[in-house]
């Protein structure tokens, strides 16, 4: 819970599971779907996956 993640918004029902194949994890939170980019050796290569098929938009600080 206190540990800093990358967290994806604006995906669509149809990208569920393209992201969850590129090693994105999901947890429902307040009955709401999210999407996390682990942060791990891994999460830069799954990050970079993203970027090449969808713009980056914005960054948020955590709150």
């Amino acid at each position: 819970m206190n540990e800093y993640r990358v967290e994806l918004i604006g995906f669509t029902d149809g990208m569920r599971d393209w992201l969850q194949s590129v090693g994105l994890f999901s947890e429902m939170i307040i009955w709401k779907l999210r999407f996390f980019v682990p942060v791990t050796d891994e999460g830069p290569n799954m990050l970079s996956k993203l970027m090449q098929r969808h713009s980056l938009i914005d960054i948020a600080r955590r709150s």
